[in-house]
């Protein structure tokens, strides 16, 4: 506090603990040093809060700095083949898939596709970028010709028209053995407003794999969906 001691007794004394307890009395006199240490206690406080103020905030700055590249690096989400469906939409009548915690298997000769939905249900943040999809799967034969081949697609379905869109479209390889399928190098770009409804519930963005061409099961057992974020 400004000022020099009373008397040569110090600016701010501590009237003591019963006085910090319970206060002062009606109509009692105060020193002037009890009351420069009330108000110089509550200015301490404020000067404190206001310092750890400042601190947590060139804190979190810092913070923010450095957290940056990681949270804008990519990362992944998994789905297993049991957070997966079978069928195109509500109307397809073709043979499914047969889902278990092993996986999903193909069924019969004329065979409708498999699919995880990647909107809602908190499958991927709100928003961010999907970079790449990579599905872990068994054909049920070695297939020569490509066409024939397991196909993965990723599918958008645009919120006006419901007409999907094709925006990755890789096929396996000419063996039967265990296999990653990726669609690398996309830039699908998530919003909240990136939702619509095609024979099922908020299906705005769907990975889909369709089997091959006989009637030699094919099974599917996980979907890897890599994207990037950062502190918004």
């Amino acid at each position: 506090m400004d000022g020099d001691p009373h008397g040569g007794t110090p600016t701010r004394v501590d009237p003591g603990a019963p006085r910090r307890t319970e206060g002062f009395e009606p109509g009692q006199v105060l020193d002037a040093e009890a009351l420069n240490f009330v108000f110089g206690n509550h200015g301490d406080w404020l000067a404190w809060l206001e310092e750890e103020r400042a601190r947590i905030e060139t804190s979190r700055a810092e913070l923010h700095a450095f957290t940056r590249p990681d949270l804008a690096a990519s990362r992944g989400t998994y789905l297993h083949a049991l957070q997966g469906s079978s069928g195109w939409d509500s109307t397809d009548t073709m043979p499914g898939w047969a889902v278990s915690v092993l996986g999903a298997t193909s069924q019969g000769a004329a065979k409708s596709p498999f699919h995880w939905s990647l909107m809602g249900g908190g499958v991927l943040p709100s928003v961010c970028e999907i970079t790449a999809v990579r599905v872990f799967l068994k054909p049920g034969a070695a297939r020569a010709t490509s066409s024939n081949r397991t196909r993965v697609q990723v599918y958008r379905v645009p919120a006006s028209g419901l007409v999907p869109v094709s925006i990755a479209d890789v096929r396996s390889d000419a063996t039967s053995n265990l296999q990653t399928v990726s669609a690398t190098g996309l830039s699908i770009t998530l919003a909240d407003t990136d939702s619509s409804v095609y024979g099922h519930t908020n299906l705005g963005l769907l990975v889909r794999v369709d089997p091959g061409a006989d009637a030699s099961p094919d099974s599917v057992y996980v979907c890897e969906v890599r994207y990037t974020t950062a502190i918004l």
